[in-house]
């Protein structure tokens, strides 16, 4: 398994390929590094089915959106180049839906920012 031979290799294929300009500013951290080289192996143990199995929800989506009665956070960054508008889309769909959109960000942005996603999320719990 590719992934799990050589995980930088995958690491740097990734990141010039797919990964916007604001993604690299996290990507290129040591923290970050550290993080994608332990799980990358993982992510693709079974041969990279989740990943496309991701790519392909979108148009085979199983779950009727508009039916959604919770409440549901979304966080979107506008920069994003690896779910592109799926925020926006998901967010036009669910009824009782909060979205945040964070401008001039990809989709690392909530790597350095898990903190604020999930205060957010307990502040709307109580």
């Amino acid at each position: 398994m590719f992934a799990k031979r050589n995980p930088e290799k995958l690491m740097k294929q990734l990141r010039n390929l797919e990964l916007s300009d604001q993604d690299k500013e996290v990507f290129d951290k040591s923290e970050i590094q550290r993080i994608f080289i332990h799980d990358f192996p993982e992510a693709y143990r079974q041969n990279g089915i989740g990943s496309a199995y991701d790519a392909t929800i979108p148009g085979n989506w199983p779950i009727p959106l508009n039916e959604i009665q919770m409440k549901v956070s979304i966080w979107s960054m506008e920069a994003d180049q690896l779910v592109g508008n799926m925020g926006r889309y998901l967010a036009n769909k669910i009824p009782n839906c909060k979205a945040n959109y964070i401008p001039d960000r990809g989709h690392l942005w909530a790597m350095e920012n898990m903190s604020e996603v999930l205060s957010d999320l307990v502040a709307d719990k109580n």
